[in-house]
Protein backbone atom coordinates (compact mmCIF):
# COMPACT_ATOMS: atom_id res chain seq x y z
CA UNK A 1 0.00 0.00 0.00
CA UNK A 2 1.48 3.15 -0.66
CA UNK A 3 0.76 6.35 1.41
CA UNK A 4 1.82 10.53 -0.01
CA UNK A 5 2.40 12.50 3.49
CA UNK A 6 3.27 16.32 3.32
CA UNK A 7 6.05 17.46 5.47
CA UNK A 8 5.42 20.58 6.30
CA UNK A 9 4.87 19.93 9.66
CA UNK A 10 7.07 18.36 11.98
CA UNK A 11 7.82 14.78 11.09
CA UNK A 12 8.60 12.46 13.56
CA UNK A 13 9.41 8.37 12.50
CA UNK A 14 9.16 6.00 15.43
CA UNK A 15 10.81 2.88 15.10
CA UNK A 16 9.13 0.64 17.31
CA UNK A 17 11.70 -2.58 17.32
CA UNK A 18 11.74 -5.26 19.44
CA UNK A 19 15.96 -6.25 20.18
CA UNK A 20 14.94 -10.06 21.57
CA UNK A 21 14.04 -11.55 17.91
CA UNK A 22 17.16 -9.49 16.89
CA UNK A 23 18.71 -11.73 19.85
CA UNK A 24 17.69 -15.27 18.35
CA UNK A 25 18.97 -16.08 15.04
CA UNK A 26 22.34 -17.95 14.87
CA UNK A 27 25.13 -15.73 13.18
CA UNK A 28 27.20 -17.96 10.57
CA UNK A 29 30.76 -17.41 8.93
CA UNK A 30 31.81 -18.65 5.77
CA UNK A 31 35.49 -19.95 5.52
CA UNK A 32 37.44 -20.75 2.34
CA UNK A 33 40.73 -22.22 2.77
CA UNK A 34 43.45 -24.39 0.90
CA UNK A 35 45.32 -27.92 2.22
CA UNK A 36 48.89 -28.86 0.83
CA UNK A 37 50.55 -32.20 1.20
CA UNK A 38 54.30 -31.51 2.15
CA UNK A 39 55.25 -31.60 -2.08
CA UNK A 40 53.05 -28.58 -2.00
CA UNK A 41 49.97 -30.63 -4.10
CA UNK A 42 46.21 -29.85 -3.17
CA UNK A 43 44.65 -32.69 -0.53
CA UNK A 44 41.76 -34.23 -2.55
CA UNK A 45 39.92 -35.78 -0.05
CA UNK A 46 37.00 -35.34 2.78
CA UNK A 47 38.79 -34.53 6.14
CA UNK A 48 37.78 -33.84 9.82
CA UNK A 49 38.11 -30.50 11.08
CA UNK A 50 37.68 -28.45 13.99
CA UNK A 51 37.15 -24.74 14.36
CA UNK A 52 37.67 -22.60 17.28
CA UNK A 53 37.47 -19.22 17.75
CA UNK A 54 39.72 -17.16 20.65
CA UNK A 55 40.38 -14.32 22.32
CA UNK A 56 43.93 -14.01 21.75
CA UNK A 57 46.59 -15.07 18.94
CA UNK A 58 48.35 -17.87 21.54
CA UNK A 59 46.95 -19.39 24.31
CA UNK A 60 43.86 -17.32 25.54
CA UNK A 61 40.05 -18.65 25.89
CA UNK A 62 38.37 -20.79 23.32
CA UNK A 63 34.74 -19.09 23.12
CA UNK A 64 33.51 -21.34 20.40
CA UNK A 65 33.84 -24.28 18.52
CA UNK A 66 32.91 -27.09 16.18
CA UNK A 67 33.55 -30.18 14.82
CA UNK A 68 33.07 -31.53 11.16
CA UNK A 69 33.44 -35.15 11.30
CA UNK A 70 32.20 -38.60 10.13
CA UNK A 71 29.16 -37.60 7.27
CA UNK A 72 29.89 -33.95 8.64
CA UNK A 73 33.69 -34.26 7.14
CA UNK A 74 34.93 -31.18 5.02
CA UNK A 75 34.87 -32.42 1.25
CA UNK A 76 38.91 -30.94 -0.38
CA UNK A 77 39.28 -31.05 -4.00
CA UNK A 78 42.51 -30.00 -5.21
CA UNK A 79 43.20 -28.32 -2.33
CA UNK A 80 40.41 -26.28 -1.86
CA UNK A 81 37.54 -26.31 1.14
CA UNK A 82 34.49 -24.38 2.32
CA UNK A 83 32.60 -23.94 5.17
CA UNK A 84 29.95 -22.41 6.84
CA UNK A 85 31.33 -22.38 10.61
CA UNK A 86 28.17 -22.01 12.97
CA UNK A 87 26.19 -24.70 10.95
CA UNK A 88 26.97 -27.17 13.55
CA UNK A 89 27.07 -25.44 16.64
CA UNK A 90 25.69 -21.66 16.37
CA UNK A 91 28.25 -18.97 17.37
CA UNK A 92 26.66 -17.09 20.37
CA UNK A 93 29.11 -14.45 20.15
CA UNK A 94 28.97 -10.90 20.16
CA UNK A 95 31.68 -9.94 17.76
CA UNK A 96 32.36 -6.85 20.30
CA UNK A 97 36.32 -7.64 20.56
CA UNK A 98 38.52 -9.53 18.62
CA UNK A 99 38.66 -12.87 17.98
CA UNK A 100 41.48 -15.61 16.05
CA UNK A 101 40.28 -18.60 14.48
CA UNK A 102 42.47 -21.83 15.06
CA UNK A 103 41.64 -24.43 12.71
CA UNK A 104 42.61 -28.64 13.02
CA UNK A 105 42.49 -31.00 10.50
CA UNK A 106 42.60 -34.33 11.11
CA UNK A 107 44.00 -34.58 14.80
CA UNK A 108 46.75 -31.13 13.67
CA UNK A 109 46.28 -28.12 14.56
CA UNK A 110 47.48 -25.59 11.63
CA UNK A 111 49.51 -22.35 13.11
CA UNK A 112 49.56 -19.79 13.63
CA UNK A 113 45.59 -18.72 14.50
CA UNK A 114 44.16 -16.76 11.75
CA UNK A 115 43.11 -13.15 13.21
CA UNK A 116 39.11 -12.05 11.55
CA UNK A 117 38.81 -9.40 10.47
CA UNK A 118 35.95 -6.76 9.47
CA UNK A 119 33.23 -8.61 7.86
CA UNK A 120 31.97 -10.81 10.82
CA UNK A 121 32.52 -7.88 13.25
CA UNK A 122 30.00 -6.64 10.99
CA UNK A 123 27.10 -8.24 13.01
CA UNK A 124 28.11 -6.06 15.68
CA UNK A 125 27.40 -2.17 13.94
CA UNK A 126 28.09 0.59 16.72
CA UNK A 127 25.14 2.65 15.50
CA UNK A 128 23.21 -0.47 15.86
CA UNK A 129 24.45 -1.45 19.73
CA UNK A 130 23.50 2.51 20.70
CA UNK A 131 19.56 2.36 19.64
CA UNK A 132 16.75 2.05 21.66
CA UNK A 133 13.70 0.09 21.32
CA UNK A 134 10.93 3.43 20.66
CA UNK A 135 13.70 5.63 19.49
CA UNK A 136 12.88 8.79 18.12
CA UNK A 137 14.25 9.78 14.93
CA UNK A 138 13.94 13.26 13.66
CA UNK A 139 15.93 13.41 10.26
CA UNK A 140 17.23 10.92 7.94
CA UNK A 141 19.66 11.24 6.03
CA UNK A 142 19.88 14.79 6.86
CA UNK A 143 16.21 14.95 5.91
CA UNK A 144 14.52 16.91 8.31
CA UNK A 145 10.78 18.42 8.06
CA UNK A 146 12.60 22.22 7.98
CA UNK A 147 14.39 21.13 4.59
CA UNK A 148 11.98 19.17 2.64
CA UNK A 149 8.77 20.44 0.70
CA UNK A 150 6.78 18.21 -0.86
CA UNK A 151 5.82 14.95 -0.93
CA UNK A 152 7.93 12.16 -0.12
CA UNK A 153 6.54 8.20 -0.74
CA UNK A 154 6.20 6.20 2.03
CA UNK A 155 5.88 2.57 1.12
CA UNK A 156 4.74 -0.63 3.77
CA UNK A 157 6.49 -4.15 3.26
CA UNK A 158 5.54 -7.63 4.77
CA UNK A 159 7.10 -6.82 7.51
CA UNK A 160 6.81 -2.77 8.10
CA UNK A 161 3.91 -0.99 8.68
CA UNK A 162 3.32 2.79 8.18
CA UNK A 163 0.65 4.73 10.21
CA UNK A 164 -0.40 8.10 10.16
CA UNK A 165 -1.87 9.93 13.54
CA UNK A 166 -2.90 12.97 11.69
CA UNK A 167 -3.59 15.01 15.53
CA UNK A 168 -0.52 14.94 16.31
CA UNK A 169 1.22 15.23 12.81
CA UNK A 170 3.25 11.98 12.84
CA UNK A 171 3.98 8.70 10.93
CA UNK A 172 5.07 5.57 13.04
CA UNK A 173 6.74 2.94 11.46
CA UNK A 174 6.68 -0.35 13.26
CA UNK A 175 9.01 -3.15 12.06
CA UNK A 176 8.50 -7.00 12.89
CA UNK A 177 11.71 -8.41 12.62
Amino acid sequence: MRSWFSTRGILIVIFAVSILPILTYALTLGYQGKLTNTAGVGVNEALPMTFRLFNAETGGDNLWSETHDGENEIPVVLGFFDVILGSINPIDLEFNEQYWLEIEVDGYVLIPRMKLQSSPYSFSATVADSVATGFFVKSINTVTPDTVFGNIQLVEGTNIDITEIPESNEIRISANV
